[in-house]
């Protein structure tokens, strides 16, 4: 029987009292952790005190409940929504108990691992403010731990749309989701951080969104190679990272899109690509495709000035050796995507539909004068980078593009179909 569902039937088998805005769905709410905990109480005079009753706690997905044995039942003493708390882990340190007061316990002598939880205003226009102790240091890392990480995914250190990684953004996007959704709390703690690790298919929400809107211009001449107003361009930037600090939904990221020319929009798209902390092509990645594609060159050169017959002796050479029969570039490539981009899902995922779309808009080349090179000329820099700019890196730049035109008319044999 796995953790989880002990903890479920520990959970549903104890007779506790919730508050009536609390429904006991296991589909809609996961128990985390279960376990024994004290409250204390900090004086004016900053000395510690205890309540002298063990609490039961239950940290569930997106709240704690502590419960107190009354006439051998358990009715709730506190509720936290943890969608909208902190964890001040100042607290989170060795201290010792003291008390005086005949309500409290003081507990010469014992150290007890101190920490705090406070509610922000909400929907009761308070604030509430928790101080919890545990005396086991294991059990109080493991507690804190799983605390820690479910407020991390209401409260992430960085927000925004611009300048953040690809991991962030997908995981913003599903925090929103849950936060205007009743069912908010249906991921657990374990499920969160299989989130963060990159479990995922779909693509960020703004990159969709931008590229559903160009799709509807995709005829526009010069699309991606005529710059925009810069003034626009950074007031989208500053609306859209604004944006990301409340909650949004995939209608209002296209309103404010609809407010802006197919030239901005297109400058936006790259802007987000260019300021993702890892390239959407990783570093690794990218510096395998630059040296696969100069071997390439190399040889195509050495091959056409030398004389047929010396060519087929080399090839016949090469077959009789004992070494493994050499990959085609093609297999060279897919090799690469396989070690060092399927890895990270959120980047496969971007670049497969980035490929895709790049491929609709040469389609309209007729239209919009972007060809497939003259489209890899102004993508492939936001895409196939290194992470630091340095005068040698400079200089890879331009090899990038005929990588990126590359990878855009193998994408079906290297990343499958759009919808495969």
């Amino acid at each position: 029987m796995s953790r989880a569902t002990i903890l479920e039937l520990q959970w549903r088998l104890l007779p506790v009292n919730l508050p009536v805005d609390f429904e006991l769905i296991p589909s809609r709410r996961s128990l985390e952790m279960t376990g024994r905990i004290h409250m204390a109480k900090r004086s004016k005079l900053g000395a510690i005190k205890m309540y002298p009753d063990e609490f039961v706690y239950y940290l569930f997905s997106d709240s704690l409940v502590l419960c107190q044995s009354l006439n051998g039942k358990y009715s709730t003493k506190q509720f936290m929504w943890l969608a909208n708390s902190t964890l001040t882990v100042d607290h989170a340190k060795m201290c010792k108990i003291t008390g005086t007061s005949s309500n409290m316990i003081g507990f010469k002598g014992i150290f007890h691992y101190l920490f705090c939880i406070s509610t922000s205003k909400g929907d009761t226009g308070s604030e509430k403010h928790i101080l919890l102790s545990i005396p086991s240091s294991q059990e109080k890392d493991q507690f804190m731990d799983e605390l820690q990480r479910i407020i991390s995914f209401y409260h992430p250190s960085t927000v925004g749309m611009f300048g953040i990684s690809l991991e962030d953004l997908h995981i913003q996007d599903h925090r929103q989701k849950l936060l205007r959704s009743r069912r908010r709390s249906s991921l657990g703690a374990s499920e969160i951080k299989a989130l963060a690790e990159g479990n995922v298919t779909d693509m960020p929400l703004v990159i969709c969104c931008m590229m559903e809107r160009l799709r509807g211009q995709l005829d526009t001449d010069g699309l991606f190679r005529i710059s925009s107003s810069k003034l626009q361009l950074m007031e989208l930037k500053e609306v859209l990272n604004d944006l990301a600090a409340s909650q949004y939904t995939p209608a209002q990221i296209d309103d404010i899109l609809s407010r802006y020319s197919t030239f901005v929009l297109a400058d936006a798209l790259k802007m987000l690509m260019r300021e993702l902390p890892v390239p959407v092509v990783p570093v690794p990645a990218y510096e395998a495709l630059i040296a696969l594609a100069e071997k390439e060159k190399a040889l195509a050169k050495s091959a056409s000035s030398g004389s047929s017959s010396s060519i087929l002796q080399r090839v016949d050479s090469i077959q009789s050796s004992q070494g493994p029969p050499l990959l085609s570039r093609l297999e060279q490539t897919a090799e690469i995507i396989k070690k060092h981009i399927e890895p990270h899902p959120h980047h496969f995922v971007v670049l497969k539909h980035l490929l895709d779309f790049a491929h609709e808009v040469t389609q309209h080349s007729a239209h919009n004068r972007m060809t497939p090179y003259n489209l890899a000329v102004c993508l492939a820099p936001c895409v196939l980078r290194p992470t630091v700019i340095t005068i040698e890196s400079m200089l890879l730049v331009p090899r990038a593009v005929p990588v990126f035109s590359y990878l855009m008319e193998n994408r079906v044999c290297l990343f499958g179909d759009m919808d495969g």
